[in-house]
C-alpha cells in the first residue's frame, strides 16, 4: 500500500484525488509544516528538498508531483495515454506545460511577494495572470479538439492537476 505525505490543500491534494480517481489503497500522513515537519531528519529523508507531496512506493519514496502522477498512471493503467498511444506525445506536452508553467504561475499569481518583495507584487502578479490566461486559452483550444484527457467526463492526471490549480486561483484572494 501506498503512503502519500502531504498537507491538505497543497500539492499533494492531486495526487491524493488520483490515488481516488483509480481506486488504489493508501494512507495519508498529514506533514505538520507549521511545526517544521517538512525539515525533520525523517522527512527529508524522503524528499531532500523538505517539499510535498511525497509517495511512499513498495519501491521507495517518490518526489515532485508530475513524477508520482506519470508513476501511478503507468503503474495502473489509468488516467493517462499509455506508451506507445498515438495521443501520449500530445498529451505529455500539455502535462509537461502544466506542470512546469501553469503551477508555478499559479503560485506566483497567489504569492506574487515571493517572487520580488511586497514592492513588486502587483507587476509580477499582473505578469503571472498574462501568462496564466494565455497557457489556460491555448489548453480550451486542446480540450475543444476533444481529446479525452482533458474532457469532464474522464478524468486524467492532467485535468486533474488542472483542477486543483484552478481551484486554488479561485478560492484564493
Amino acid at each position: 500500500m501506498y503512503k502519500l505525505h502531504g498537507i491538505a490543500d497543497w500539492g499533494s491534494q492531486v495526487v491524493h484525488m488520483a490515488l481516488a480517481e483509480m481506486g488504489v489503497p493508501f494512507s495519508f500522513s498529514t506533514v505538520d509544516w507549521q511545526a517544521g515537519g517538512l525539515k525533520t531528519a525523517d522527512f527529508l529523508a524522503l524528499n531532500p528538498f523538505g517539499r510535498v507531496p511525497v509517495l511512499e512506493t513498495p519501491n521507495g519514496p517518490i518526489f515532485e508531483t508530475a513524477a508520482i502522477l506519470l508513476y501511478l498512471s503507468e503503474k495502473h493503467g489509468k488516467l493517462a495515454p499509455a506508451a506507445g498511444a498515438a495521443d501520449r506525445g500530445a498529451f505529455l506536452t500539455w502535462l509537461t506545460l502544466v506542470t512546469n508553467s501553469v503551477h508555478p504561475d499559479a503560485m506566483t499569481l497567489l504569492h506574487p511577494e515571493r517572487s520580488g518583495g511586497e514592492a513588486m507584487s502587483e507587476p509580477v502578479a499582473d505578469a503571472a495572470h498574462a501568462r496564466l490566461q494565455d497557457h489556460l486559452a491555448q489548453l480550451e483550444k486542446v480540450a475543444a479538439s476533444g481529446v479525452w484527457w482533458l474532457s469532464p467526463d474522464h478524468p486524467s492526471i492532467l485535468s486533474l492537476h488542472l483542477l486543483m490549480l484552478m481551484r486554488w486561483i479561485k478560492a484564493f484572494p
